[in-house]
């Protein structure tokens, strides 16, 4: 697991299925983080990814970072921006993001993408379905499929 200790909101966890190994974590990155914050959620991630042992990794949450668009694939904020530098390090880690809607959603605001799913492996995370907020939130509820193994398909 990461050493989230130094970003101030994220869990972490191993969950093992048979031999296979998954890491989730969940993160809440504040829209008042501090760029020294912003640092550790980056050295976070790497380390979630670079750990040496074989597995599986999932990264979701709030992460507040408006200025992205994963859709697209562009960054309005400029170079040197939290928002850029995090685009940028989870392409360098090669992470995938699923989420292609609106997740944030208040009335006389832009609608924007603020929740991401991340993975390593881009077929490990189907059928994202966007539902109605719970209570008076302004956020929608993701929810997905995680497949961590499939049987094997044999012929006859």
């Amino acid at each position: 697991m990461p050493r989230a200790k130094k970003f101030k909101e994220s869990i972490w966890c191993n969950i093992t299925l048979n031999s296979r190994k998954l890491l989730v974590g969940l993160v809440y990155c504040s829209p008042s983080s501090d760029t020294v914050n912003d640092d550790f959620l980056l050295r976070m991630l790497e380390e979630a990814i670079v750990q040496g042992d074989t597995r599986h990794v999932l990264i979701i949450g709030d992460f507040n970072y408006p200025d992205i668009d994963y859709v697209n694939e562009t960054v309005t904020a400029g170079e040197g921006a939290s928002s850029t530098k995090f685009f940028n390090k989870t392409h360098e880690l090669c992470l995938v993001q699923h989420v292609n809607e609106s997740t944030r959603i208040r009335q006389g605001q832009q609608a924007s993408i603020l929740d991401y799913i991340f993975t390593d492996d881009g077929n490990l995370v189907e059928q994202v379905n966007y539902m109605l907020p719970m209570g008076k939130s302004d956020h929608i509820v993701l929810d997905w499929n995680v497949t961590l193994m499939a049987k094997e398909l044999t012929s006859n």
